[in-house]
């Protein structure tokens, strides 16, 4: 084999394995925290033992996400939190936004937690939407099995 048959061989398989390499860090690469604004529906079903037992309550949600300094936030989150007690039932209204660099981080996976008068609101948001769980107490009312699926909005 002459001396440039085997420097054309060494530099094709040179070029086989770099991009080989670059494809396998691409895969590698770290999952960056979903951007945008998901809106969606939140249900609660009204215990057994309360003012109207396994009535089901449907209300509108809406999360915002941002990337900001230090990482993806949640920007906003607008949502009513339907709480039961033992005389009637609280709705909480969540209309509830951060400064820059103030809102809860959102993980690489998606998950965060929102935390705002007496409501707790944890999920994971994606590209194409999400899905989690709400807890309120607040008052002598609580609520112990809402949730929420949302939708990833498109501008």
């Amino acid at each position: 084999m002459s001396t440039n048959a085997r420097s054309a061989l060494l530099a094709a398989l040179l070029i086989a394995g770099a991009g080989g390499t670059a494809a396998g860090a691409a895969d590698a690469a770290p999952k960056q925290a979903p951007t945008g604004t998901w809106a969606g529906t939140a249900t609660y079903v009204s215990p057994e033992d309360g003012p109207a037992p396994g009535v089901e309550y449907r209300s509108a949600i809406t999360i915002t996400t941002r990337k900001e300094r230090g990482g993806v936030r949640v920007t906003s989150l607008y949502a009513t939190v339907r709480t039961y007690c033992l005389s009637g039932i609280r709705d909480i209204r969540l209309l509830e936004s951060r400064r820059s660099g103030r809102g809860p981080l959102v993980g690489r996976g998606g998950g965060f937690s929102f935390a705002a008068k007496g409501a707790t609101i944890r999920g994971n948001l994606d590209a194409k939407g999400g899905r989690g769980t709400i807890v309120a107490s607040a008052g002598g009312c609580d609520l112990q099995n809402g949730s929420f699926t949302v939708a990833k909005r498109r501008f």
